[in-house]
This record gives C-alpha cells, sequence and structure tokens, in this order.
C-alpha cells in the first residue's frame, strides 16, 4: 500500500531542489574564490592586463547583468556577473569569435 503522502513529499522535493539550484546559478561562485571587484576598476585591469573591452552587455532581470570583455584580435576573452557596482569573474578563455545575432554556429 502506498502513503498517502508519498506523491506530495516527491513533488515538495523536487519543487526545494529545483529552488535551490536556481538560486546557485543565479548568484556570483563566492565559496569557490570568485574574483570579484569595483565593476569600472575590473575593466580598467582587464583592459591595462588584457587589452580586452567589453564586447556584449546582457541583462539577467533583477541578477544584473552578464557582460563579455575580449581583446579586437579575440586571442582572449572574460566573463563577469555584474550586479550593482560589483562585478565577479564568471570564466575567461580564449578563441572569441564574434558572430552576427541569429547566425548558428
Amino acid at each position: 500500500m502506498r502513503s498517502r503522502w508519498g506523491y506530495p513529499l516527491l513533488l515538495l522535493s523536487l519543487i526545494v531542489v529545483l529552488a535551490l539550484t536556481i538560486a546557485a546559478l543565479t548568484q556570483p561562485a563566492r565559496a569557490q574564490g570568485a574574483r570579484c571587484g569595483g565593476f569600472v576598476d575590473v575593466l580598467a585591469d582587464l583592459d591595462r592586463s588584457f587589452g580586452e573591452k567589453v564586447v556584449w552587455i546582457g541583462e539577467r532581470g533583477t541578477a544584473g547583468h552578464l557582460v563579455i570583455t575580449a581583446k579586437v584580435d579575440g586571442s582572449t576573452w572574460t566573463a563577469l556577473l555584474v550586479r550593482g557596482e560589483v562585478a565577479c569573474l564568471a570564466a575567461a578563455g580564449t578563441g572569441w569569435t564574434a558572430r552576427p545575432a541569429g547566425e548558428n554556429i
């Protein structure tokens, strides 16, 4: 015989896990030693250290913005999660290629 609470508890558990996952993905990674600083200072440091300029900005609703900087030749790029005046490093790499909107890879 199945418990009458089996399905409601399973559904509640799935909702809680989903909510925690969404919360974790929309916040900068603080516990993983995220490198954060003032947005203007971080941009100046990326320009000075790598010659990177802002090439793309996307809104993340109330979670702030995602900002991509890249060197003109595309040799380096950086992704920043920006909330208010604070920017945190999300990812960085090499080989940035800008594509026109709507163009498939």
